[in-house]
């Protein structure tokens, strides 16, 4: 037959007009730093990947008759965008295809990658670590005017192992 007693709601004193606009400007500051790199990161996203220089995988089963399924080779070129010049690590065997069939290499932790979509493209980065469970990367970009930014969740197929 009694209310549960009690005051207010959510505790703590009431904020200063003051406090509130700082607070407020905090929040908006943040904000505009999560729309920069938003912005950044769709300005820089494409739907080619390829660059000179790094490690795939050729997953196209029908490539030199399955004997090249899932083999690792180095892009030597880059044809309109698309399409890979590269050569297979073990025989050198040096081939054309679409980048439809590759996919990215993730090398060891500590290891050179190139970004290849989104923020930070084309740039060089350690890899400082390998989120399984997300499916994604950490990063530490290490060369250019970015040198030194840390990118964390960057997926997988964003980065590849380079030729060093």
């Amino acid at each position: 037959s009694s209310s549960s007693g009690g005051g207010g709601g959510g505790g703590g004193r009431k904020m200063s007009a003051m406090e509130a606009l700082m607070h407020q400007n905090e929040q908006q500051k943040a904000s505009k730093q999560t729309s920069d790199l938003a912005a950044e990161e769709k300005s820089s996203r494409k739907d080619y990947w390829l660059h000179p220089g790094i490690v795939v995988k050729i997953m196209n089963k029908k490539v030199g008759g399955g004997k090249y399924y899932k083999a690792k080779a180095s892009v030597e070129r880059v044809v309109e965008r698309y399409v890979a010049i590269l050569r297979t690590l073990d025989g050198g065997v040096k081939m054309q295809i679409d980048q439809d069939d590759l996919e990215t290499v993730i090398p060891r932790v500590g290891s050179n990658v190139l970004i290849l979509n989104g923020r930070c493209r084309g740039s060089r980065a350690e890899l400082t670590a390998i989120n399984v469970d997300d499916f994604n990367v950490s990063l530490r970009v290490t060369e250019g005017s970015r040198r030194g930014v840390v990118l964390d969740g960057v997926e997988y197929e964003d980065v590849s192992k380079v030729i060093d």
